[in-house]
This record gives C-alpha cells, structure tokens and sequence, in this order.
C-alpha cells in the first residue's frame, strides 16, 4: 500500500499492528514460551508479516524503524529469564537478529540476485558500475544514484550501495545463492549492528 505522497506508512502500521496480533494470539494459547520455542514461533508467525517485500517498502524515517523493531523488542521481553536484559543481549541469546539487519540482508540478497542472473534484465532497476571497481574491491561495485529527496535516498538503488561496495570478494563472487547467504551471515558474524538496532 502506497499513499498518495509515496508513503509506505500506512502499510507499515498494518504490518506492525498485524504482527502484534498474531503475537498476542501466541502469548494466549502458550501458558510459557521458552528460549527455544520463542525464536521458531517467532520467526514461523509473526516476523514474515514484518518482512514481505520490505525491499520495496523499506523505513526511512527513524521513528518507524523504531516502531517495527518494538514488535521483537516487546516479544522477547516476555521471554521467561530474560525480561532484565537489554535487547541487545536477548537477541544475543536467542540467537535473532535485529529487523533491522533482516532487512540489510534482505537487500543484500536481492541484489545478489540481481547481478548473478536470477531476473530478467528488464525486470531490474538499472545499476551504474562504479568507476573504481576494476581496481579496487570486488567487480560488482556500483555506483550510488543522483537523488535531491529523502525519498531518493532511501530507495533500494541508493541504499544499497555501501553495504553491497564493502562486500569481500568471496562474498560477491559466490558460485550459489545458498553460498552466498552462508558467507554473508560469516561477514556479519562479529558486526555488533547485527544484534544492536542502535549501533551505527
């Protein structure tokens, strides 16, 4: 859903509030939930009404990144054992990551897609290779789009390109789509953003 000024709020207020829904309907039909049960129901019920096409629809604004992040923050505050803990040592423990970064590496892989062949050409917004890629770095840099709004600059050709240009070469260069995940999941091991929504 898209407003007339090209505004995904409204969608993302229903995906949230949809997601807390299903989250109460869980809380009411488990009388406890532990530390291995909370991530599969979680990543099962509720986190794909958080992520469906959230390439497209991708927050901008800080206040409703923050919004979406509280379904998981609140979710695993009602873990037994970790309501003392900060959200970022939840996660740690639970072994999720921040929506936050779901949502990097969802555009990570989508443009991973893009460049090994997976969609049509002309299905696929165009990228311009960047000047020094030949050089410096892997042979897929790309060049970030002129763009005079915020809107611009949010878009998945904009924001894409520093995260995609600091890819290693092997994480590129992965012969499959299966690999690449595995090697990217190993860049982000020791990335604090992975677990904190805060960290910059």
């Amino acid at each position: 859903m898209v407003d007339n000024s090209l505004s995904f709020n409204e969608h993302i207020e229903g995906k949230i509030g949809k997601a807390r829904q299903i989250w109460g309907m869980i809380r009411r039909t488990f009388m406890t939930i532990d530390w291995d049960t909370f991530p599969l129901l979680f990543k099962a019920f509720v986190r794909p009404h958080l992520e469906y096409a959230n390439c497209v629809w991708a927050p901008a604004g800080k206040g409703t990144v923050k919004d979406i992040e509280s379904v998981q923050r609140a979710a695993t505050k009602q873990v037994p054992g970790l309501q003392r803990l900060s959200y970022p040592d939840r996660l740690r423990r639970l072994k999720l990551p921040t929506l936050k970064h779901r949502r990097r590496r969802g555009d990570l892989i989508e443009m991973f897609k893009m460049v090994s062949g997976a969609y049509d050409n002309d299905g696929i917004p165009p990228f311009e290779v960047a000047a020094n890629s030949l050089t410096r770095g892997h042979c897929y840099k790309i060049r970030r789009p002129i763009s005079k709004t915020a809107l611009g600059h949010n878009r998945f050709t904009s924001r894409i390109v520093n995260d995609w240009n600091s890819l290693p070469d092997d994480v590129v260069e992965s012969p499959t789509m299966n690999t690449f995940k595995n090697r990217l999941d190993k860049h982000f091991e020791h990335d604090p953003s992975v677990f904190d929504p805060d960290y910059i």
